[in-house]
């Protein structure tokens, strides 16, 4: 299941990520970057995974076909969730995008958010 922590009017999509990723879900998510997308030219992502146990088939070559088309788009993405999902989680984003990707523990999420609000881009002096 994929909830949508907030739908505000800054550059941060956060979503949590809990149990089965089903299509609906997955529909879901995609609407809400697009949303997003649509407001600002480059946004920032917050995945907070929680008890995480699969995605449905066909949903992870979606996944990729979105990643793949959207994947300058994005300036962050903070993945937060338990140490084993860290190393499938960099292997699985970095090839499909620009963005600075870091991993956090659940008990950094404090930090995660923070990394996120900080700027990314240059400002002229």
């Amino acid at each position: 299941m994929i909830n949508i922590i907030n739908q505000d009017d800054t550059d941060v999509l956060a979503i949590e990520v809990t149990e089965e990723i089903t299509r609906d879900d997955y529909d879901m998510m995609v609407s809400a970057f697009e949303r997003k997308l649509k407001k600002e030219e480059r946004i920032k992502v917050y995945v907070e995974f929680e008890s995480f146990d699969s995605i449905i088939p066909g949903v992870i070559r979606e996944d990729l076909k979105f990643d793949t088309k959207h994947a300058n788009y994005f300036s962050r993405i903070a993945v937060v969730g338990d140490l084993k999902w860290k190393d499938w989680m960099t292997k699985t984003i970095l090839p499909f995008t620009s963005a600075e990707v870091r991993y956090f523990s659940r008990s950094d999420r404090v930090i995660a958010k923070r990394w996120l609000s900080e700027t990314t881009e240059v400002k002229d002096l």
